[in-house]
């Protein structure tokens, strides 16, 4: 899935409790899925902070909780609407004009920025 390996050091104890043959590789995998979790959490704050990348946030300058409730909703909701055109633009195999490369064998933009890119320069 990666292209290139991760180097992980953890504190996590073989002592977990878990009643498996190899601890080790066990607690290998997990300390692996769970920062693969964080990594994707926040790669989704910066979507939504991020001025060139998101949907800055920042502008907004609100504290009010209420209002940042909000602005997480018509977040949410403007993301998954993004995911489904870049969804349905791969689909249709439009990705490859926005691709510098030509690698076809794996996903080389995500979901979010292809849609983007299909706004900026127009809905075919």
């Amino acid at each position: 899935m990666y292209s290139e390996p991760w180097i992980l050091v953890s504190n996590l104890h073989q002592d977990l409790s878990l009643d498996v043959e190899n601890q080790q590789e066990t607690v290998a995998i997990l300390a692996r899925e769970v920062y693969s979790k964080r990594m994707q959490i926040e790669q989704n704050f910066r979507d939504d902070k991020s001025e060139r990348l998101g949907f800055g946030w920042r502008f907004s300058r609100t504290k009010d909780k209420n209002k940042i409730s909000l602005l997480i909703l018509i977040t949410t909701i403007a993301t998954l609407i993004l995911w489904m055109i870049g969804f349905a633009a791969e689909k249709k195999k439009i990705h490859y004009h926005f691709q510098a490369n030509t690698l076809r064998t794996h996903r080389v933009l995500s979901f979010l920025y292809l849609a983007k890119q299909l706004i900026i320069n127009g809905l075919k």
